[in-house]
């Protein structure tokens, strides 16, 4: 039998050297991998292009996994399949060098080189991702260290919030509105380890939610863990991951108790980050119309395949309706905790179908600066995309060059408070803590997108959804900030708070009945 023909897979070059030493993966290793398919207007693949992959993996001995069919994929674009790495190679398929590398004492499988794939399938493919297992995001929250207070505020007191105190400063309307009938989507990567197939790490207990919620006087929301590709609730070994879930779910279920919170725990890889936000877009048993998501990282040192297919499940939430949050991160302009020297946009925030969300420091009277406390105590992301192009919806703000010159996209799009010293009280591991970081700011708008929500469907109305247009054509529903920047390093000269849209602070804040007024 002739050998496949096969080519190197543009969308899946590794450019970024992997971390040395390791032990070289075996040639019957069984991996699962993710592929999706290119889309067709409106949504969805071809049943030509269906047709085509699946009869390649079927006649190549590729199995599929996790469920997939024809049918499926003709909705999703999505197939998950599985082989030993000696039967992709022998179909044409080759990742390239794959080793085993630990990373605190996790294993991973490293991928170098550039993935090559047969000829036919190169037109039809957007993203083939799971060769590569090496954590792809960071949880963007900071823990209040209350020994540990930064600058020329070093000796002022707790100013933290307790969520529906800091709902009402907003002018949220959760008087009227409860989130009764919606579905909030909060995405959560777990620490796992690819040698043992298994999460070791990130997840909440049960007991954490009912004292909290006891706390703030309110019932405890419907909160449902969906495991995606092995993940799960795994609450303990992590307290950081922990103190995340947590952020996300206590702030979301304080803002909106009456909705339903379904938590999607994926491996920390590039596979699982997708299919997690897949899972929630394609989520026919719970549907959520909102996804908060509070992890990222700078996309100028994401894998390409990575991006591209973030790209297509975030496409796939627009397509369907769904509003997608996330966090800009928590290190300024920089967006890397020991700076470069460059300043860097976080991904998934800095994507176009992406509501970014930036952090700010805000008083009771509502006197709002860039959150920005320095390299030891971070400070609100933002920037410009060197990959993403400038969308139409930003057409009439002034969006600065990227750092390479690009016009790009510019984050955030809308911001919140974030300085942890005027964070979020909530409750982790049995003990009240006080949490910042942008990671806030997605499931605080997430709440208050679901009370939105709720209001619509009242009036017979779909979801809001993709609605930046809206956004950006209302900008009296922000309330505009125009003190303070996010240069954390005080290095990089960017970028700095002002009238109107910035990249440190977006529209700004919410002012939560406008915003109802403008969506509802």
């Amino acid at each position: 039998m002739p050998k496949t023909r096969s080519k190197v897979f543009a969308s899946s070059k590794i450019t970024k050297p992997s971390p040395a030493g390791g032990r070289t993966v075996p040639a019957m290793e069984f991996i699962k991998t993710t592929l999706i398919l290119r889309r067709k207007a409106g949504g969805g693949a071809t049943q030509n292009d269906v047709d085509l992959v699946y009869d390649f993996l079927a006649a190549n001995h590729i199995s599929l996994v996790e469920g997939s069919t024809r049918e499926e994929t003709l909705h999703t674009r999505l197939v998950q399949v599985g082989a030993t790495l000696q039967d992709y190679r022998a179909a044409g398929i080759d990742p390239g060098k794959l080793r085993w590398v630990k990373r605190a004492g996790v294993t991973h499988r490293a991928r170098s080189g550039s993935l090559r794939i047969p000829t036919q399938l190169q037109a039809v493919l957007l993203s083939w991702t799971g060769f590569d297992t090496q954590p792809t995001a960071v949880a963007h929250s900071r823990f209040l260290r209350s020994t540990k207070r930064f600058g020329a505020r070093a000796a002022v007191k707790n100013l933290s919030f307790a969520v529906p105190k800091l709902a009402k400063l907003y002018g949220f309307p959760t008087t009227a509105l409860k989130g009764k009938g919606q579905c909030i989507a909060i995405i959560e990567l777990n620490n796992f380890d690819s040698a043992m197939h298994k999460p070791t790490g990130t997840g909440y207990t049960s007991s954490d939610m009912a004292a909290y919620f006891k706390s703030i006087k309110t019932k405890v929301p419907t909160i449902i863990p969906v495991g995606v590709l092995g993940g799960a609730n795994v609450p303990g070994p992590d307290p950081n991951a922990d103190g995340e879930v947590a952020l996300d779910i206590e702030v979301a279920g304080a803002v909106a108790p009456q909705a339903t919170i379904v938590v999607y725990f994926a491996p920390n890889t590039d596979r699982g980050f997708a299919n997690a936000i897949h899972a929630a877009v394609f989520d026919t048993t719970h549907k959520p119309s909102i996804i908060s998501i509070s992890w990222g990282g700078p996309e100028d040192f994401s894998k390409k395949q990575y991006l591209d297919a973030m790209s297509a499940v975030l496409q796939d939430a627009a397509d369907n309706n769904v509003t997608v949050f996330a966090a800009a991160g928590d290190s300024g302009s920089s967006d890397l905790e020991t700076s470069d020297g460059k300043p860097h946009a976080d991904f998934p925030g800095s994507h176009d179908k992406v509501i970014s969300c930036g952090g700010l420091r805000t008083h009771t009277d509502l006197a709002e600066s860039i959150w920005n406390n320095g390299v030891q105590g971070g400070s609100g992301g933002g920037g410009v995309s060197n990959i993403f192009k400038k969308p139409p919806y930003q057409s009439g703000v002034a969006v600065p060059k990227s750092p390479s010159g690009f016009a790009g996209r510019g984050a955030p799009d809308v911001s919140g408070t974030a300085d942890p010293e005027t964070g979020y009280q909530v409750l982790v591991g049995g003990q009240k803590q006080v949490i910042g970081g942008t990671s806030a700011v997605a499931p605080l708008y997430a709440g208050l997108f679901a009370l939105i929500n709720q209001s619509r469907a009242s009036k017979g109305k779909k979801p809001v959804g993709f609605c930046h247009a809206n956004l950006y054509g209302g900008a009296a529903a922000f309330r505009d900030i125009t003190q303070g920047n996010n240069d954390m390093t005080g290095q990089l000269g960017k970028y700095a708070a002002g009238p109107g849209w910035d990249a440190c602070a977006g529209l700004g804040s919410p002012i939560g009945d406008k915003l109802l007024a403008l969506l509802g």
